[in-house]
């Protein structure tokens, strides 16, 4: 019995954490691409629906759908936990890759624009010579 109930504590500790990467992970794609807060909003529905079908069933597999709270507070508790250990740490990292990336990427398009402005401008004085 007491196996079993540690068993159960166990996945749903695991499954506290795997909720909070998946949710980090949707934070990261936020960071990535900016939009409006519909469409947050929107995503946060969706992440928290799944997230409670995924809890209920965990609950309903190992405890025939009985609503155990320290079910509820060990979900609680691995994402707690991996936030506190790894969380804060891995999205600051991801947060300074991505800035980094956005950076390079920001320069190379800047480069590129100058060079078709330039073709663009040499093309319109060519044209204009022309027909003149």
């Amino acid at each position: 019995m007491i196996y079993d109930e540690l068993n159960v504590c166990a996945a749903a500790l695991l499954l506290g954490v795997r909720l909070k990467v998946c949710y980090d992970i949707l934070r990261v794609f936020r960071k990535i691409i900016p939009h409006h807060i519909v469409f947050i909003s929107l995503e946060d529905l969706i992440f928290f629906t799944y997230a409670g079908l995924v809890s209920f069933g965990i609950i309903y597999v190992t405890n025939d759908g009985v609503v155990r709270a320290f079910i509820i507070e060990f979900i609680c508790l691995g994402a707690l936990i991996y936030n506190l250990v790894l969380g804060k740490r891995i999205f600051w990292l991801l947060e300074k890759i991505i800035g980094k990336i956005k950076k390079t990427v920001r320069k190379v398009l800047k480069k590129v624009a100058k060079k078709v402005k330039i073709i663009v401008y040499s093309v319109s004085k060519i044209r204009k010579a022309d027909k003149d």
